[in-house]
């Protein structure tokens, strides 16, 4: 008897190791599912933290991030950059981009919850023309100015081909309306959101002091109507769902409109903005 107690005596050694492990490892499996308490994930964006769109989902991702124990952190990057940082790793999410944006960036995937909604619009001070389509910019002689990095509108312009549109990258949204009130570009084609930003902007306070001797700003169209959705590196794609999740769970708390407001956007671009229309 002795024999046999010594010959099986480390069992319940073994079994409270194994019980320790299971114990412990479980917190763990469950933390894999939903994101790693602790973890911090750093966001690129197509524009600046000082525009009021950024400043909403900075908002909405510092929040449901932290709903899964996550820190949210954003960076400030040109537009083109951002793309290459999160398909090189670099970065772990994008903000701004439209469904399909992976097909130039394969290690791209989309958050499935919509951030928010936007059209694309032409502006202009001397085109008396309503512009209903992308097509109606070509074979008209206009000078097209666009936001670098803005990659759907890009795209379209150059579908179009340099013998139906001559295209202006800017660097930023108040060199394209400043070129747009110097008569250097006839269009310019951003967001109406974009639009209420450089109000805000020194030259666009300028641009209001004296709009009778610049001219008048006009929206001439709407090209077109998207949804903008955030994309995470691949090798988040685990977190893509409970994002989601939380994104829904928000929007149906009325975060979403709470966040609108503390951002500082327009109200009469709210319930476009928020999908709402």
């Amino acid at each position: 008897m002795c024999r046999l107690w010594r010959k099986y005596s480390f069992l319940p050694t073994l079994f409270g190791l194994l019980l320790c492990f299971l114990l412990t490892a479980t917190p763990c499996l469950s933390e894999t599912a939903a994101g790693t308490t602790g973890e911090k994930l750093t966001f690129v964006g197509l524009y600046p933290s000082t525009t009021s769109k950024t400043r909403f989902l900075i908002l909405v991702y510092t929040e449901a991030l932290k709903r899964l124990g996550i820190e949210f952190e954003h960076l400030d990057v040109p537009a083109r950059r951002a793309s290459l940082m999160v398909n090189q790793g670099e970065a772990d999410g994008e903000l701004f981009r439209v469904a399909g944006y992976n097909a130039n960036y394969p290690n791209l995937v989309q958050v499935p919850e919509r951030n928010y909604c936007f059209g694309h619009s032409a502006y202009s001070v001397r085109v008396k023309d309503t512009i209903r389509s992308w097509k109606d910019l070509g074979g008209k002689d206009y000078r097209v100015g666009v936001f670098r990095g803005m990659r759907f509108a890009e795209d379209r312009l150059s579908e179009l081909g340099p013998e139906e549109v001559t295209v202006d990258r800017v660097s930023s949204t108040d060199q394209g309306f400043k070129m747009l009130l110097e008569g250097r570009i006839d269009i310019f084609v951003t967001t109406d959101s974009q639009y209420y930003a450089f109000l805000e902007l020194e030259a666009g306070r300028v641009y209001s002091i004296q709009q009778g001797v610049a001219g008048d700003i006009r929206n001439i169209g709407t090209l077109d109507r998207q949804a903008v959705y955030a994309w995470l590196h691949k090798s988040h794609k685990i977190l893509l769902e409970p994002i989601a999740n939380e994104l829904r769970n928000m929007r149906a708390e009325g975060l979403f409109d709470s966040f609108y407001d503390q951002a500082g956007l327009p109200p009469l671009l709210k319930r476009r903005f928020l999908c709402k229309d």
